[in-house]
């Protein structure tokens, strides 16, 4: 990663001195249709007695497993997409959802390795879809968790994975994007192991002050803004893995953040609005994941005043 972002600095310098230097979009701006964030609810499902899973070399997981992980498969997860349309004026997005294994080469398009969960129409905000007995989900070619042990090197030590992928675009079907969340289940080895769960989260401070989410805060032309998460105790999880030698691993989560705008920008933290940013209503996103899949996130709303004159 350092290696290409020190290439593309290279390049864009070079691109400058030659006269052709153009502005890079300022990620934490978002000006049309994106998918800022996909959560899973539950993140995880743990799959009893896994001890036997990694000498089964090729064969079918359903005669020795299938019955004991019955009840875990069976269970329904609600799939969260967080979509931002600011431009958008309220309109109707269809959307379709598939699922295939994680390794699936090109995304959940192919008929025969992939399935169809739904679709409908949507607008802005947060899309929430029920999918019942996901883990028991088959496709054309077969069951996919048995498609995504297959295609596993490891053989399900760091749990067998699913892609989940929204097909969103605008009504007259331009603009069409695809988002993808992975569903983990997760093979558990020990006692110790738990089911991952989403970061707990539910305050933000703005200037040092607690910001509700009621609240619609007025921020002034050319401002800058802190905002702060409070983390509650405890809120970073502590989760055991299994090495390869089968010995458990005692970790703690390490959470990133990342922050979007409808109106000025981020940086890093703090929200800069600056004076050519037109008056108006706005929205803020603040994304934290847990690097292990779990996701949640936080919005307020927020006016720019006008300009002083």
């Amino acid at each position: 990663m350092k290696q290409w972002m020190d290439s593309r600095a290279s390049l864009l310098f070079a691109l400058c001195l030659v006269g052709a230097c153009v502005d890079v979009p300022d990620p934490s701006r978002v000006n049309d249709l994106r998918v800022l964030a996909m959560k899973v609810e539950p993140p995880d499902i743990l799959l009893p007695g896994c001890g036997t899973l990694l000498a089964t070399d090729g064969g079918s997981l359903d005669a020795g497993l299938l019955p004991a992980w019955q009840a875990a498969l069976a269970q329904s997860v609600t799939l969260t997409t967080l979509i931002a349309d600011p431009d958008g004026g309220g309109r109707l997005l269809p959307y379709s959802i598939r699922a295939c294994s994680y390794r699936e080469d090109g995304g959940c398009h192919a008929a025969d390795t992939s399935a169809a969960l739904g679709g409908g129409v949507t607008g802005e905000g947060e899309l929430k879809v029920e999918l019942p007995s996901l883990g028991l989900t088959r496709a054309d070619a077969g069951w996919l968790l048995q498609r995504a042990f297959d295609e596993d090197p490891y053989r399900g030590l760091g749990g067998l994975w699913l892609r989940l992928e929204v097909a969103l675009s605008a009504p007259d079907g331009s603009n069409k994007i695809f988002a993808q969340k992975v569903m983990v289940y997760t093979c558990g080895f020990f006692d110790s192991q738990k089911a991952n769960r989403n970061p707990a989260i539910s305050q933000l401070t703005r200037n040092g002050n607690l910001w509700d989410a009621s609240e619609v805060a007025l921020l002034a032309s050319a401002s800058k803004t802190p905002i702060r998460l409070i983390v509650a105790d405890g809120g970073y999880e502590p989760y055991v893995v299994p090495n390869f030698s089968l010995q458990a691993v005692n970790l703690t989560e390490i959470w990133s953040l990342d922050f979007f705008t409808t109106a000025g920008s981020f940086n890093r933290s703090d929200l800069e609005i600056s004076a050519t940013d037109p008056p108006g209503a706005a929205r803020m996103f603040l994304v934290v994941r847990d690097g292990r899949g779990g996701e949640s996130w936080l919005m307020r709303d927020f006016e720019v005043s006008a300009p002083a004159k």
